[in-house]
């Protein structure tokens, strides 16, 4: 569902009151706010608005939601602009008692059937990237909602599937975006593939050229982030030794942070060719840092009465 929010300041403060909705309350919820002299104003002014709408199933077992929150992309620039500064592309309703961006997906609603069904999500940034990939069949789209992605984002997910496929733009924004996202899925003991667009391209924009199958492909193609990640930061600083030491000093803290002895044995020897150095310099690095991390967590038994006290 698509909507419009006039390019005016009272437009829904004068619909809820002709219904009779307690103001207060719908400026709780984020789609009014109050003024600093007394009233309410509207929170969206000429925007294109996306209702964000939480998975769920009615009583015969279709695939239904609840409304929770809107979030609106600007349609040129609003006469009712404040004027201090230009509109942000994107405007999301506020956490409320109902609604809390760090824990809900847009287009979950209707994506969790082809989520479960495909065993994997794909993650992109926007709402409109979500409706295009949507349209073009790939219905295992979401996107999060005005912020980064979360251990609570990864933690909703992963109720549908453990898979998961995440799309970048192929900027420098998008290359730091895929960095921070890493530890999130470290984390969780998720391993993500990445797919990383061309420059200058988003999910919308590259699907118009090459369809739905063009974009596929990619999928189909794509690495596990953390190997695209050692690939990307090998070619552009691991180029003699100082560059080489930096790289694996950078990539330290995600090595510490995988559990899995495979992946770790993999992830090494990709490190190890990517560098042209030998992987017996690179395992041993690691597994004592891991170590030493392990026994820093162990602590000595605590007292049975203080523990009986620490759990009341």
């Amino acid at each position: 569902f698509l909507g419009y929010a006039e390019d005016k300041w009272d437009g829904l403060v004068e619909y809820l009151s002709s219904r009779k909705v307690p103001l207060d309350l719908a400026a709780e919820i984020g789609v009014v706010k109050k003024r600093e002299g007394g009233g309410y104003y509207d929170f969206f002014r000429h925007r294109i608005v996306f209702p964000v709408i939480t998975p769920g199933y009615n009583d015969g077992g279709e695939l239904c939601g609840r409304g929770v929150a809107f979030s609106g992309r600007t349609f040129g620039e609003p006469k009712t602009s404040e004027g201090r500064e230009p509109p942000a592309k994107y405007l999301n309703s506020p956490d409320s008692l109902i609604y809390h961006k760090s824990h809900t997906m847009y287009g979950l609603n209707v994506a969790a059937d082809a989520v479960r069904k495909n065993d994997f999500v794909v993650l992109v940034e926007g709402n409109l990237d979500v409706m295009r990939l949507h349209q073009a069949g790939i219905e295992n789209t979401v996107a999060p909602l005005g912020t980064a992605l979360t251990s609570g984002h990864v933690k909703l997910l992963g109720r549908y599937t453990r898979n998961f496929v995440v799309v970048f733009d192929g900027d420098e924004a998008g290359r730091k975006a895929a960095a921070r996202s890493l530890p999130i899925f470290l984390e969780a003991d998720v391993v993500p593939r990445v797919v990383v667009l061309p420059m200058g391209e988003d999910p919308d924009s590259f699907v118009r050229k090459n369809g739905g199958e063009g974009f596929r492909s990619m999928i189909k193609e794509a690495s596990t982030l953390f190997e695209w990640i050692i690939d990307d930061m090998a070619a552009k600083l691991g180029h003699g030794t100082d560059g080489k030491v930096r790289v694996v000093e950078e990539l330290k803290p995600y090595f510490e942070m995988v559990r899995n002895p495979v992946e770790m044995a993999l992830y090494s020897r990709r490190l190890a060719q990517r560098l042209s150095l030998e992987e017996s310099v690179l395992i041993p690095m690691f597994s004592r840092r891991q170590k030493t991390r392990e026994e820093a967590g162990v602590k000595p038994k605590a007292d049975t009465v203080e523990k009986t006290i620490l759990e009341l």
